[in-house]
């Protein structure tokens, strides 16, 4: 891994120890050496309410990478997983902490992600938590720890930590300051697989195994609308409203033959009619250009005009 200012290559290395070695590209030299312990010893209850110490064998570190802000490294190491974090420019150890564990023979976590501005990191675990450590803080570096939690993401502003609840199916937005989660109001029926924010920060995707991908307004967390795949190239997006477009074939596959909508029934030409609108898509999924959405218009109101209906149907 290159350093901020591509002087240094950090490498990792294990020889009866670990360690993060910084190498100056110029010269070729080896200017620093991060080292962790070979063994650490780990003091807790056990089931009786015991104190017990236990020792670990640091083998290796599995995951090392640089904060967004180049200004911290992260590292997982030893066959329990620890988390270590150091000062890049001193070298100083500032968190060294372990991963929460869902048996004794747990081995490793489900990796790691920066924030944007380099403050907070959120490592996630096989147990289901999600621990997340605050740079900001030097008292008190743990932030929160998160239950039934699989990987999120951090808002593009580094504002919230967004997660994928895994008991329902919810998605978590986790505020940094304040501590405060908020749940989006529906979500899928099957476990989330992943979510994405767009890079302007204003829309959201999160994928499901329900075969439901969501695209979500990020500020107020309401559901824009879903896609569904009906086969290669074959799809369909339909809004919380009814309005939808995609292929013929895969509308087809959808059995979209009726709609009904305040007790009412509407076969399959007025619902295409009425709510087929592809510019309606265009514009609250606000990326396309303005006419990209008036070509679409216009094409539903010559097709209105041809069937007989007024413009405004």
């Amino acid at each position: 891994m290159f350093s901020p200012d591509d002087q240094f290559i950090i490498t990792s290395g294990y020889d009866s120890g670990t360690y993060l070695t910084y190498w100056d590209i110029a010269s070729g030299q080896n200017k620093r050496r991060i080292e962790s312990p070979y063994t650490t010893k780990i003091t807790g209850k056990n089931g009786f309410g015991k104190e017990i110490t236990k020792e670990y064998v640091n083998a290796g570190f599995s995951d090392v990478m640089l904060s967004s802000n180049g200004k911290h490294i992260l590292a997982l190491t030893g066959p329990k997983e620890r988390v270590k974090i150091w000062d890049y420019a001193t070298g100083f150890l500032i968190v060294d902490a372990l991963i929460p564990e869902p048996s004794p023979d747990a081995l490793r976590s489900s990796g790691f992600r920066w924030s944007a501005n380099g403050q907070y990191v959120a490592v996630g675990s096989t147990s289901g938590f999600t621990t997340i450590y605050s740079l900001k803080n030097p008292k008190n570096y743990l932030s929160a720890e998160l239950e039934n939690c699989s990987e999120g993401a951090f808002s593009n502003d580094s504002k919230y930590y967004v997660f994928r609840n895994k008991l329902t199916h919810k998605i978590g937005f986790y505020n940094l300051e304040s501590g405060d989660i908020a749940y989006t109001s529906d979500g899928h029926s099957d476990f989330i697989t992943g979510i994405v924010i767009s890079p302007d920060g204003k829309t959201m995707c999160s994928a499901s195994k329900d075969g439901e991908l969501i695209i979500w307004d990020f500020a107020s967390r309401s559901k824009i609308g879903s896609y569904f795949s009906q086969g290669l190239g074959q799809y369909f997006f339909i809004t919380p409203d009814f309005y939808f477009s995609g292929t013929k074939e895969a509308l087809k596959q959808s059995n979209f033959g009726t709609f009904k909508l305040d007790g009412a029934n509407f076969p399959f030409l007025e619902s295409d009619v009425f709510f087929n609108q592809p510019h309606v898509i265009m514009e609250r999924l606000g990326y396309a250009s303005k006419k990209e959405i008036d070509f679409f218009r216009q094409a539903r109101e010559k097709r209105l005009e041809k069937l007989g209906f007024a413009k405004d149907s």
